[in-house]
């Protein structure tokens, strides 16, 4: 045994020199060759040469011998188990690939409440706020000193008409505030060639501003409106404690009019009375924010947004 495994041992190191000899020599032939053709080789373990197509069937039989002579035959049923042990996570590999992306992606139902939403979520609840806007003759927003306006109510866009020298062909349009506000009133959003709808055919150099109506601005809080003077906003409106109850939990209501939110929380405070005679109504509290400070809120996350809905105004849907 002993015997066997020394032979063994030196035919494999004296192929091996061998081999190593000839790998230099043709190594070399292939330096030459590189610098002649402007050509970069690299070696991976076979060759074009016929002389040289990598160990022989001999070499290889006899190191298997000597494998067996030295280590016994069990090494061949640790090799088969290691192979398994590859093929088998090659096959998981190619399996997670073919895994479509979408099932791979976490779904909004298992994302902490207090994570920051994504701008599909984002623009979801600004999709619920109609706005209006004046349009020119080819349906682009009207410019004018440089700005672009995009009203809440439908009656101050065709007030602001009446203010135009020459308005006779300018007409009043609408859409939702998800379709303007980041490519156009904040600008985070680029582009291209292939945009449609107002966005694609407006001026992306002009500034563009969200007008409340008179009515929500008087509404506000002074504070408020010494904060949003230089930058026209639309209030939202919230009452604290109020929700709905919805199938997958509770829903935090915030409306663009006052009006709106007293209103919701009328008919609450009735329901309740005729369940229970005995409650009497309490004054509600009113917490103000806006849209532009919500949109930042909602991708900053840290608290319950995606909770709140949006209420746009009765009178413009």
């Amino acid at each position: 045994f002993i015997v066997m495994a020394i032979i063994s041992i030196l035919l494999i190191f004296s192929n091996l020199f061998a081999f190593s000899c000839g790998l230099q020599c043709t190594s070399y032939r292939r330096l030459i060759l590189s610098k002649e053709k402007f050509t970069c080789y690299s070696y991976r373990g076979s060759y074009d040469d016929d002389e040289n197509k990598g160990l022989s069937l001999k070499v290889v039989a006899v190191f298997a011998l000597g494998v067996v002579g030295i280590f016994g035959s069990d090494v061949f049923g640790s090799i088969t188990r290691f192979g398994d042990a590859v093929m088998q996570q090659s096959k998981t590999a190619q399996i997670q690939q073919s895994t479509p992306s979408s099932e791979l992606k976490t779904t909004d139902a298992s994302r902490g409440s207090m994570t920051r939403l994504t701008r599909k979520e984002i623009n979801y609840k600004l999709q619920q706020i109609p706005v209006f806007y004046v349009a020119s003759e080819d349906g682009s927003v009207f410019i004018e000193s440089g700005i672009g306006k995009f009203f809440v109510e439908k009656k101050d866009a065709q007030a602001y008409i009446s203010t135009i020298t020459n308005g006779d062909k300018l007409t009043v349009a609408a859409t939702t505030l998800d379709e303007v506000y980041y490519p156009l009133v904040v600008k985070k959003q680029k582009i291209g060639s292939f945009v449609e709808g107002v966005v694609g055919i407006s001026d992306i150099n002009a500034a563009y501003q969200l007008q409340a109506s008179r009515e929500q601005i008087i509404s506000t809080p002074p504070e408020w409106q010494t904060l949003h003077s230089n930058s026209p906003d639309i209030p939202l409106f919230r009452i604290k404690n109020l929700a709905f109850r919805k199938e997958n939990g509770l829903e935090i209501p915030m409306f663009v009019r006052k009006e709106d939110a007293l209103a919701s929380y009328a008919r609450l405070q009735e329901a309740k009375k005729q369940e229970n005679p005995s409650i009497e109504f309490t004054q509600p509290e009113i917490q103000v924010s806006s849209v532009s400070e919500m949109a930042t809120l909602f991708a900053s996350g840290g608290f319950e947004g995606r909770a709140i809905e949006f209420f746009p105004s009765m009178t413009a849907i």
